[in-house]
């Protein structure tokens, strides 16, 4: 038997790589030739929501941070959260989604900035069929680029009456966007509300450390089958 070592230097100075997801690319051309044992990377792009703000500082209580201790050593992660993110920068396909196009597994949670503020120099809120074009473009971006992608649906927020029905309609698009392209959904919003489509927000508008835990255990529920992770 032969075995071979895949080394990626990473760190500041490194002539290539410079951080562990740029291996990625690389490690997907090299096993369809050889057989190769790694371990999943998983990126989660979003806004301040998933940036974990509404969570203590340094608390690590943020959902997507709690899914990633969980998964312990068998994954890498990196959360690419950033405030005020909005689908529609993200859809530009600049640097920020290059670098989701490194892992392994995209998980996309935008919409409550493009509900609330719209495009970028346009002046005025995003339509639900606007944040969903815009999903579908980061998507099949993604998964060109061997990228599998999880669309999450839009988190409550403190939206007006007018924003909250744009967010329902978005919701409601997305899931099935996720149906057509073969993507599999998270449903952040359910776990967030106290009933379906209310539109209220009891852990606060950026979740608080036990909205971040009933989050997580909502996306749990849905990638853990008979006690292994599905992802």
């Amino acid at each position: 038997m032969n075995i071979g070592a895949f080394i990626i230097p990473t760190g500041i100075g490194a002539s290539i790589g410079g951080f562990a997801g740029d291996a990625s690319k690389w490690a997907r051309k090299l096993s369809k030739k050889y057989n190769l044992i790694v371990n999943p990377n998983v990126v989660f792009l979003g806004d301040s929501i998933t940036q974990g703000l509404g969570t203590p500082i340094n608390s690590y209580f943020h959902w997507n941070a709690v899914f990633a201790n969980l998964l312990g050593d068998a994954y890498a992660y990196w959360n690419l959260g950033l405030g005020f993110g909005r689908g529609s920068d993200c859809a530009t396909d600049g640097s920020w989604l290059y670098k989701a196009k490194q892992y392994d597994i995209a998980v996309i949670t935008y919409g409550v900035n493009d509900i609330k503020s719209g495009e970028y120099g346009k002046g005025k809120p995003s339509s639900a069929g606007e944040i969903v074009s815009w999903a579908e473009a980061m998507a099949t971006s993604l998964q060109n680029a061997g990228v599998e992608v999880i669309i999450s649906t839009i988190p409550p927020f403190s939206y007006s009456e007018r924003e909250r029905w744009e967010w329902r309609c978005a919701n409601l698009g997305l899931k099935l966007l996720a149906k057509r392209l073969g993507a599999r959904v998270y449903d952040i919003a359910s776990s967030l509300e106290s009933e379906p489509y209310k539109g209220d927000y009891p852990y606060g508008d950026h979740p608080n450390g036990e909205g971040c835990r009933i989050a997580f255990e909502k996306f749990k529920q849905t990638f853990i089958i008979d006690g292994k992770w599905t992802l």
